[in-house]
């Protein structure tokens, strides 16, 4: 007031010093009407949020914290706790997402889920449980998704979008009486916005389901997909206007970087042929004990085949190759006996207790003569299995330096070939810098599967141990699409050199040597010219200075069928 009547700012602060305010008191009386819009406000802000969820769906995580937060505060109780589960219909059935939600993460089994699926779609009504210990309340499946938890009442209500069941949102607390009626009703008011949330978890349920099968299953991977779009529109166009495709486009990446790599189990075929004899030692000795106690039953049929398949047996018990065609002649005799044996405790029955006795010994699931190749088995597909998700986890590493096609395949171990170039994403610039960084990746990641393989030999049945290698080539090359193998393949008579040397140089030795080039515990990077490996050299240097690496050694190698030249570098893991 004072400094409206005058602007003298001196005249103002003399006034404050001779009339401070602190020596004046004021007193009086104000009205406050005060009404609670907390579930009004709280409605508004959960539709624009679920709203403006399905223009992006990239905050769903996030954005699904919010809304639990904010159906709490709606509902009036800290104590509910809200879950949302969307699916979908595959294979006539509807199928969960692993995980979202007291149902999806609950032991129901796949069938239980599905008749609790089927009764929401049935009757469309929710289903309320006030509190699982109340004498008399029986819900079996409720009670077996509660079952575990602390969680006493439970109330799930179906979610349509366009008269489909499309998921259900849960409700669930650990005091009885807190799921009431009117709470249910205050979400039945949301449910338009609810099943716009259903929807959209519903497509990126699918859309994930169809990247598995895109990355794992189909060579149209997310790097190259827009060139197959292209060229199926183009095809449609042509379609259009001549009423069919008049001229293929072909599917064609040129000057893309290759990056090879193999991990390989050492004397697999070696391991495999013993765990064979192994076995076939164990099923001589049961051949020979059955085919004594069979004798009493005057069986000449029954003896001269097992005859036959021992004598089989001792002959191909000599230390060499085990023949493709050694093992079919094998299964085909235990095929027949088996056959003859299994009708004959039929016929015979005295003859039942030994004639099953012997079925179950050579049983491959579990019986006693199979017991080698088992655990071969199963020791090999952990180890693979190992490898595989490390290899997965450098493709994905990669992906996120510069998109690139990525595709492997099961030998004895895993390889892989990943391209990468201008040409795989024109968009997107590609440099040296990054050729380096991919160089860095599958350095460390064929590292991590030489110290994963390690550590793991304690934990299998059969030692396993595998060799890492890796193959430069001397330049880019193209690949191109084949419509009829559907697949991708090098192009062009100097690519085609690439493809041979990876084929035959998975067993090469040093030159003058009858040492393997590849060995357990170590990394070996073969090449042709000395520029190629260049920063493979810078790389591993600076690795063996900080003692990731060591042992750097520059190696001179066998020539192969129609291949001279090939030197490679060698170093050893440290596991420190």
């Amino acid at each position: 007031m004072i400094t409206g009547i005058t602007e003298d700012d001196l005249f103002v602060r003399y006034m404050l010093r001779k009339l401070p305010l602190t020596g004046f008191r004021f007193r009086g009386f104000g009205t406050v009407t005060i009404v609670d819009v907390t579930q009004q406000q709280t409605m508004v802000y959960i539709k624009e949020r679920l709203w403006k969820l399905k223009d992006d769906v990239s905050c769903m995580a996030t954005a699904y914290e919010d809304l639990r937060l904010a159906i709490k505060s709606m509902l009036g109780s800290n104590k509910i706790e809200i879950g949302a589960m969307p699916f979908i219909i595959m294979n006539g059935r509807m199928v969960r997402k692993a995980g979202e939600g007291l149902v999806g993460g609950s032991t129901l089994s796949e069938q239980e889920v599905q008749t609790f699926f089927k009764a929401f779609e049935a009757g469309g009504k929710p289903v309320v449980v006030d509190d699982i210990n109340e004498t008399g309340t029986r819900f079996p499946l409720v009670e077996k998704i509660l079952s575990g938890t602390a969680y006493r009442t439970y109330a799930a209500m179906p979610v349509f979008y366009q008269q489909k069941v499309y998921g259900v949102v849960e409700l669930f607390a650990t005091e009885p009486g807190l799921i009431t009626a009117e709470r249910i009703k205050l979400m039945e008011r949301l449910y338009i916005e609810l099943a716009q949330l259903m929807k959209v978890g519903h497509e990126m349920f699918e859309n994930d389901i169809r990247a598995v099968i895109s990355d794992r299953f189909t060579v149209i991977q997310p790097s190259v997909a827009w060139k197959f779009d292209e060229v199926a529109l183009a095809y449609l166009q042509q379609q259009k206007v001549h009423g069919k495709v008049i001229q293929k486009e072909p599917i064609v990446f040129e000057s893309v970087y290759p990056f090879y790599g193999a991990v390989d189990i050492r004397n697999s075929s070696l391991i495999r042929n013993n765990a064979i004899r192994a076995d076939w030692q164990l099923q001589l000795q049961w051949l020979r004990k059955t085919a004594n106690e069979l004798a009493q039953f005057n069986l000449p049929y029954v003896q001269q085949l097992m005859q036959q398949q021992i004598e089989f047996l001792k002959d191909n018990n000599v230390d060499q190759p085990i023949s493709s065609e050694t093992i079919s002649t094998s299964n085909a005799l235990d095929k027949v006996l088996r056959k003859l044996l299994g009708a004959l405790r039929q016929e015979q029955p005295e003859t039942a207790t030994i004639c099953t006795a012997y079925l179950d010994a050579i049983d491959l699931t579990k019986g006693s003569c199979s017991i080698n190749r088992r655990n071969l088995d199963m020791s090999m597909q952990q180890t693979i299995a190992g490898i595989d998700t490390l290899l997965d986890e450098m493709n994905s590493r990669m992906q996120e330096v510069y998109p690139a096609y990525y595709n492997k395949f099961r030998t004895d171990g895993i390889e892989y070939d990943l391209y990468v170039g201008q040409s795989i994403s024109p968009q997107k610039p590609f440099s040296n810098d990054q050729l380096h960084e991919l160089h860095i990746i599958q350095l460390e990641y064929m590292r991590k599967v030489a110290l994963a393989n390690a550590a793991q030999q304690h934990a299998l049945l059969v030692p396993l141990h595998s060799t890492q290698l890796i193959f430069v080539n001397s330049d880019v090359i193209d690949i191109t699409f084949r419509e009829d193998e559907k697949r991708f393949d090098v192009e062009g008579a100097y690519n085609i050199r690439y493809q041979m040397i990876k084929k035959r140089m998975d067993k090469v030795h040093l030159r003058d040597s009858n040492e393997r080039l590849t060995q357990p515990g170590k990394i070996a990077i073969v090449y042709i010219n000395e520029t190629d490996v260049d920063d493979y050299k810078v790389l591993l240097e600076q690795q063996v200075k900080k003692g990731l690496f060591t042992n750097l050694e520059h190696l001179q190698l066998e020539d192969l069928q129609g291949i001279s030249g090939l030197k490679a570098l060698r170093v050893t893991i440290n596991e420190n």
